[in-house]
């Protein structure tokens, strides 16, 4: 069994059941919408797995852990993970159920997915994000007001297929390879630039305290660290991979840029104390040699350039200028190396 999830924006694209209260015939009812979170939603869904009218998952099922967790209920995915369960002391209805059970796991983790995706529906307004010294800016520019920082989050899931073995593998929240991954792409940012989350009702101080950075120690791990490649054109933040690539534990952004206890204003400065760009030394000193070699040299490649020429121009007694005779010297190389080339 396999289900098909669509989300188009439709307010009307929900996982519920309607069901209509049982009355007087000549009289209209009003319906009502059971969401997945009613207690009635699995066993209407299901008759034939609940004949009884069982109830399901409900708000507020207190959590049995110690007193220091920050959550106190139960969530959806860990109901349903306790009703996944095969128990000696229970009826084996629900796992004998052949492809109805099938159903049963992939609706119970659609039902998680779309209670979480409908978590984010609700808050997009709420939540908010903005770089961290876009933030400090629009904070010393006087504003006070969280809502009128940032700007909202929005993600949707256009189609997704969900089988019955990847439900109940993601409800138990197994892990999805037995192997750590070997290479790790690493994210970073340039000074102020981390990005900031917060609710449209937040104290901009307590955003800006929670927000304060702190540089830690990288933790040794089985993988290989990569960071992600840049575009020279975006400028800084390019020379800035490339010091990270070279500087061995910086505990601070002015570190990154120190180069011989000097403070360089930026990172392309940086770069170039540590030689890390290329330029044009190397060939400004390759002419500089070959121009010298040229002074030293050329009078003994060319001594006999004037005396071919007067040969093949049968006359002894021509005289030839020294611009002549470098002229003709130039000739006979560029032959040469012709000649060489075709070969």
């Amino acid at each position: 069994m396999a289900r098909y999830r669509f989300r188009d924006g439709n307010p009307t694209d929900t996982r519920d059941v309607i069901v209509e209260e049982c009355g007087n015939e000549h009289r209209h009812n009003p319906i009502k919408r059971i969401s997945e979170l009613h207690p009635s939603f699995m066993a209407l869904q299901y008759p034939l797995l609940f004949p009884y009218g069982e109830d399901g998952f409900r708000l507020c099922i207190p959590l049995n852990v110690p007193t220091t967790a920050k959550r106190k209920y139960v969530s959806l995915r860990e109901y349903y993970c306790f009703r996944l369960q095969n128990r000696i002391a229970e009826g084996k209805t629900l796992h004998k159920a052949g492809c109805l059970f099938h159903t049963y796991c992939v609706d119970a983790y659609g039902a998680v997915l779309d209670h979480d995706l409908d978590w984010d529906k609700r808050n997009q307004y709420t939540i908010r994000a903005e770089l961290n010294n876009g933030f400090h800016d629009r904070v010393a520019n006087g504003e006070t007001n969280a809502e009128s920082i940032g700007r909202t989050i929005e993600e949707y899931l256009s189609c997704r297929y969900i089988s019955a073995s990847e439900s109940c593998w993601k409800l138990f929240g197994y892990e999805m390879h037995y192997r750590s991954i070997a290479v790790e792409r690493l994210p970073f940012h340039e000074e102020g630039c981390n990005r900031v989350y917060f609710r449209d009702d937040d104290d901009v101080d307590d955003v800006i305290e929670r927000n304060t950075e702190e540089w830690m120690p990288r933790k040794s791990g089985m993988s290989i660290g990569r960071i992600y490649y840049v575009s020279p054109s975006m400028g800084e933040k390019f020379y800035l991979r490339m010091l990270l690539n070279v500087i061995r534990g910086p505990r601070d952004w002015e570190e990154i840029r120190t180069v011989d206890e000097v403070v360089y204003p930026t990172y392309m400065a940086t770069c170039r104390a540590w030689n890390l760009l290329g330029n044009d030394s190397e060939w400004i000193k390759a002419i500089r040699s070959a121009s010298q070699w040229k002074l030293e040299c050329f009078p003994y490649i060319s001594e006999d350039v004037a005396r071919n020429q007067r040969r093949l121009l049968q006359n002894e007694q021509v005289v030839f200028t020294d611009e002549e005779i470098r002229n003709y010297t130039l000739l006979e190389l560029e032959k040469i190396l012709n000649t060489t080339i075709s070969r």
